[in-house]
């Protein structure tokens, strides 16, 4: 922390938290309850990992606005998730001869005996 008090702390949190509600019009503290949600979901499905990640971007609301005279500033939010994925299914396959592949064993018989793709 930065070794302030406990108020200033706390007033520090209660901003951080106001803007958050209007930054966008409401939108970033929506769609990161959405985000969340669905990232925790993803990670209850698949046992996994993932990662929701807020950026603030702060700018000077002038391109010469003069510090000391105090002056807007432009925020803007970026959203990103990683959420793990399910394993994609796997298919076994052999090789032909020709260097193809079938999802029959060319190794078994067929019913006359002799060794064939299927």
């Amino acid at each position: 922390m930065s070794g302030r008090s406990g108020e200033a702390d706390q007033a520090a949190e209660e901003e951080l938290l106001r803007v958050l509600r209007q930054l966008a019009g409401g939108r970033t503290v929506r769609e990161l309850a959405i985000e969340l949600r669905d990232l925790v979901a993803a990670v209850h499905q698949t046992a996994r990992q993932g990662h929701l990640t807020l950026r603030l971007y702060v700018r000077p609301a002038a391109k010469h606005q003069v510090p000391s005279q105090g002056g807007g500033v432009l925020v803007t939010d970026e959203i990103t998730v990683s959420a793990p994925r399910p394993d994609r299914p796997q298919t076994l396959f052999y090789r032909t001869p020709d260097n193809g592949l079938s999802t029959h064993n060319p190794a078994r018989h067929n019913p006359t005996g002799d060794p064939q793709l299927w």
